[in-house]
């Protein structure tokens, strides 16, 4: 790395049409906003599906949960499964074998506090062995009463005092760990009743909630020596209007039942606080279906159900329901007929449905919002961002559209009357905009307009379109009444949009620039050139400065494309070799690409949040490089960010430290502090098979690594 000190004189070059001061203006009298539905905080969820494609057995899943091993087990009817997150392994009957799984037909799968998977399946309780990776099995013996009445497997649960109850198609048991048999519960009077239990649980009064299938809820006391129907009158008053509990969770100190009269939300002292269903006549309140089957919580705010009709999310502090349906998207739920959710160890929510297997909702994707992302609507390409004074949000999108984000999310569109792609977008400090509209070659100017966001008028600059050499390949910075980019000869030029006059600034070596970028703290532009050299340029006294960096590796790193600039670094991206680190005190270097962490090579743009990170964005998702420590991070597959190409020179960093990136499909923002702190969560790994030269061999005994 060399640090030249060149004395650069400038050639000015100063071309006006003096006789021309009269702006010449194209007036668009029909702009008018249009303020939108849409609410980037309420955008489609994203989901990925796990299909027979991917391995999974059979279609119809019943039943999913995850072991301490991190491990996922997956009920259906052809089989268990197991998913190490790539890989299946399946456990199916085998009738010559006594230690395989009782049935293939899989309802229920629970795992205990020690760690024991519990198989519920057609014909009998199976009980997993880890160690040997078989299975006991418990079914039905004629005349033993300590045996299951019967084999068709409903429900097991644990209790707070570690008793493992079984509900069957005839009735209900506990298990006797001691003596490895069962006891047949019997309760006065309601033998006929109570069978096909779907949901055992104890509630914090020490009652047991026993809800069957078709045939009613039933409350019964802490030695199930009692029980009533919640249809009927009750010392607590509480009556139910249902005959089937297929779900209860204890959420937000409420129990919340899923039935098929919709969810019923009561209190520890048996009050129904809130009923949801299908007939509500406000839809923000309203299911999409009566018939609830599962249940689960997200991030203690939003609580997930799962019915015949699709997937409804109810948030706790707004009280709001959204909705979700099947339709032709890769990311929408493959199936309205949901029959389980289930949170896993890492958050991620997974949905079994009823005849199209798994879809998965990743909840990192909440910590990077996707703006303008719909199932149905044609993604708009984002190319510009700006800020105004009251934060709003302002971008450019290919149709032509002006639009601004305001702080709860609501995105408002704004009819110019301009419909060529806008790419670049500037703002003054009147808050009003200064657009530049794509030619039809990349080498010709484009329309400049000026846009008043008060009158919603849209004035077009003759002068520039006629006479300008700006390309779009270089950005457009507004400095006061000047706008700043590189013209078609890749030097340094001004336009006065008071005076309509350009001017260019040359330095003496006569280098073609490549890229530019202006320093608000300092009123300076840094631009590279060709030969990989890196500029500085006083506003102020019209002057390259004398200091000259130089990129030692400048030939193999090639053209640089963006500039970005933290308190001690300068950072260049490339369009093919990732993005090199030049610091401003010593002009050491550092460089990141595919070989040492990068996702992609491609840099679109870079932008710097206020601790010094840089945030990339490439054509493979988002990167951010901490120079201090050198760590990179890639932000892509989870966060399901991958469906965006991001496109050069579309990047805000906002006065609230939140970053912008746009696309070819919309745009996407987030907190960089937030998403900094993300730690994954990487079960201890477990060896399940080992490769030799031949072939595989299975894990009998316990092996030592050394």
């Amino acid at each position: 790395m060399l640090l030249l000190l060149l004395r650069n004189k400038l050639i000015p070059q100063c071309y006006s049409m003096v006789a021309l001061l009269t702006l010449i203006v194209l007036l668009f009298p029909h702009t008018k906003a249009l303020a939108s539905d849409h609410n980037i905080n309420q955008n489609p969820l994203k989901f990925e599906r796990i299909s027979i494609a991917e391995g999974l057995s059979q279609s119809y899943v019943y039943d999913i949960t995850q072991d301490q091993n991190g491990f996922i087990w997956i009920a259906t009817q052809d089989g268990l499964n197991r998913y190490d997150g790539k890989n299946f392994v399946y456990y199916r009957h085998d009738s010559t074998d006594k230690k395989s799984i009782a049935d293939n037909f899989i309802r229920k799968i629970f795992i205990d506090n020690k760690n024991v998977l519990w198989v519920g399946t057609n014909e009998g309780l199976s009980r997993y062995n880890e160690s040997l990776d078989n299975f006991d099995n418990f079914i039905h013996q004629k005349n033993d009463s300590n045996s299951l009445k019967d084999n068709e497997i409903w429900d097991i649960y644990q209790d707070p005092n570690n008793n493992i109850w079984v509900s069957t198609k005839e009735g209900l048991h506990k298990f006797d760990p001691e003596y490895q048999n069962f006891s047949r519960i019997r309760i006065r009077g309601l033998d006929a009743a109570l069978k096909e239990i779907k949901t055992i649980f104890q509630d914090e009064k020490g009652n047991y909630w026993l809800g069957t299938f078709d045939k009613g809820i039933y409350l019964a006391n802490n030695t199930l020596t009692f029980a009533i129907s919640l249809s009927e009158n009750n010392k607590w008053n509480l009556k139910l209007n249902a005959n089937a509990l297929y779900d209860l969770k204890f959420i937000d100190n409420h129990y919340w039942l899923a039935t098929n009269n919709g969810l019923f939300v009561v209190s520890q002292d048996y009050e129904i606080k809130k009923h949801y269903s299908d007939d509500k006549e406000n839809i923000s309140e309203r299911l999409l279906s009566n018939n609830v089957r599962t249940i689960t919580l997200l991030d203690n705010s939003m609580v997930w159900l799962g019915t015949l009709n699709g997937l409804n999310i109810i948030n706790l502090l707004s009280g709001n329901i959204d909705a979700y349906q099947t339709v032709q998207h890769k990311n929408a739920i493959s199936n309205n007929y949901i029959l389980k959710l289930f949170k896993d160890s890492a958050d991620n929510i997974w949905l079994g449905t009823n005849g199209n297997g798994i879809n998965t909702f990743n909840s990192l994707q909440l910590k990077i919002r996707h703006g303008l992302f719909n199932y149905d609507e044609i993604p708009s390409t984002v190319n510009a961002f700006a800020e105004s004074k009251d934060g709003n949000i302002w971008f450019a999108t290919d149709d032509g559209k002006l639009s601004y984000l305001n702080s709860m999310g609501k995105v408002t569109h704004l009819e110019t009357g301009n419909t060529s792609p806008i790419s670049h977008l500037m703002i003054d400090n009147s808050d009003n905009f200064w657009l530049r509209t794509e030619a039809e070659r990349l080498t010709q100017a484009g329309n400049l307009y000026y846009f008043d966001t008060k009158a919603l008028t849209l004035v077009e600059n003759k002068f520039w379109t006629n006479n300008s050499s700006h390309t779009d390949y270089s950005q457009l910075f507004l400095i006061e009444n000047k706008i700043w980019f590189l013209d078609s000869e890749m030097q340094l030029t001004t336009f006065d949009v008071k005076t309509n006059q350009f001017e260019s600034f040359i330095p003496r070596n006569a280098n073609q620039f490549t890229s530019l970028k202006y320093d608000y703290n300092k009123s300076e532009i840094w631009l590279s050139t060709k030969k990989g050299e890196i500029l500085q340029f006083d506003i102020s006294t019209s002057e390259f400065s004398d200091n000259l960096y130089l990129l030692s590796n400048r030939m193999t790193f090639g053209e640089i494309s963006t500039i970005a600039l933290s308190n001690k670094w300068i950072w260049l991206g490339s369009r093919h070799n990732g993005v090199a680190l030049i610091n401003k005190k010593d002009s050491t270097e550092l460089y990141f690409n595919e070989k040492n962490g990068l996702s992609n090579n491609f840099i679109a743009d870079i932008v710097i949040d206020s601790t010094e990170i840089g945030w990339l964005s490439t054509n493979i998702g988002i990167n951010s490089i901490d120079p201090k420590s050198k760590l990179v991070k890639s932000f892509n597959k989870d966060m399901l960010i991958s469906d965006n190409e991001y496109i050069s020179d579309s990047s805000l960093l906002t006065s609230s430290d939140t970053i912008f990136f746009g696309g070819i499909n919309g745009f996407h923002t987030f907190i960089p502090q937030e998403i900094s702190q993300i730690k994954q969560k990487i079960p201890t790994p477990i060896i399940s098979n080992i490769l030799t030269q031949v072939s595989g061999f299975k894990i009998d005994e316990e092996i030592t690594i050394t």
